[in-house]
């Protein structure tokens, strides 16, 4: 584990256009930026989650464009 590298991350809470709260963030792991989106998950047991989080692939650049990143390195 010596090459482990902590991650450090940004977390902001805004409101969409109908004024329900919600997180959005940012985290950079091994170099890669990767935003995210937290909301509120309307829960129907105790053991579903608080919040549901959507992250946004990284973009690429390639000769022909902008193109969405296929490998998360999860």
């Amino acid at each position: 584990m010596a090459d482990f590298k902590p991650s450090q991350g940004a977390l902001w809470q805004k409101q969409d256009k109908n004024g329900n709260p919600y997180f959005s963030g940012q985290i950079e792991i091994d170099g890669v930026k990767y935003g995210f989106k937290a909301f509120s998950n309307k829960k129907a047991k105790d053991t579903h989650p608080d919040y549901k989080i959507f992250i946004d692939v990284p973009k690429v650049e390639s000769p022909g464009g902008t193109v969405d990143q296929p490998d998360v390195p999860w």
